[in-house]
């Protein structure tokens, strides 16, 4: 189910008198990530994103997050990429080779429960 879908309207080429305002909701910007919390009443500090871009990454930690995980098969550039993204926050990051990957993470940070584990209270 998709509950929403966010796009940035906003770009520095096309948008007229293009400023601060603007690139608040571009990534690396967080202004999309505050708005989809906003929308879907989500609470941002116990929150993760799932990234193809190491700007969504940047956006997660700008937004408050408390982690992102990137996909990219490739963990030795990704690890690379990453050495340049702010580290003085308790943002965590993971890499992930494939959405499945990505999935084991979650659950492995205690986001998502599995079909198989009893509910608990």
């Amino acid at each position: 189910r998709i509950d929403a879908v966010l796009a940035c309207p906003f770009h520095p080429e096309f948008t007229k008198n293009y400023g601060e305002r603007e690139s608040h909701w571009r990534k690396p910007g967080p202004g999309l990530v505050i708005e989809a919390a906003r929308l879907l009443n989500i609470d941002i500090r116990t929150s993760w994103l799932v990234g193809d871009q190491i700007k969504d990454i940047e956006a997660a930690r700008n937004a408050g997050l408390a982690g992102a995980i990137l996909l990219n098969n490739d963990t030795t550039s990704a690890r690379h990429d990453l050495e340049r993204i702010d580290r003085r926050t308790e943002f965590r990051i993971l890499i992930a080779v494939n959405v499945l990957d990505a999935i084991s993470n979650l659950k492995d940070v205690g986001l998502l429960k599995s079909h198989d584990s009893p509910e608990g209270p």
